[in-house]
């Protein structure tokens, strides 16, 4: 049986991960739990509006939304 600070770095580890891959992650297909699902990406003068972030055309390019 596992000790306790083994169940408890595990569950640290499984809570802190997700906030490690950074805002790109909101970006990815199947973000939100929805396999599939893509982001909604609509334009705003020079810049992108996605899922609630601001992105430049570069930006898309970079996250390869583009």
């Amino acid at each position: 049986m596992p000790s306790r600070r083994a169940i408890l770095a595990s569950l640290a580890a499984a809570t802190v991960a997700p906030a490690l891959a950074g805002p790109a992650a909101a970006f990815a297909p199947g973000a939100g739990g929805f396999p599939g699902l893509l982001p909604e990406i609509r334009p705003w003068g020079k810049f992108f509006i996605v899922n609630g972030w601001v992105l430049t055309a570069n930006d898309l390019e970079t996250l390869g939304l583009a």
